[in-house]
């Protein structure tokens, strides 16, 4: 007499997001057909087809600027005037 075989495990459930995807859009073509990082700078150096290096132009680096607030602040409830608060927030802009 042969042992009984195990029964094969179930296939696990499949992610709920995979029945809402949808192939990537066709994107326009790169200017450039190489990227290295250089090893100095470490940044990206692109290169066209014929191995020159080509300008990426200016990308997203930002700049922090402080704004500064007051914000009052009540007295303790006998009339006299309450003092104020400063708050500091940065803000980034796109240089």
């Amino acid at each position: 007499m042969t042992a009984p075989r195990p029964l094969p495990a179930p296939a696990p459930p499949l992610p709920w997001g995979l029945s809402r995807m949808a192939p990537y859009p066709p994107s326009a073509p790169l200017p450039y057909t190489r990227v290295e990082i250089d090893p100095l700078t470490q940044t990206a150096r692109r290169f066209d087809r014929t191995g020159q290096p080509i300008q990426a132009g200016k990308h997203g680096s930002n700049v922090a600027r402080p704004t500064h607030s007051e914000t009052p602040m009540g007295g303790d409830g006998d009339g006299s005037p309450g003092g104020s608060r400063t708050d500091t927030t940065t803000d980034y802009v796109p240089d």
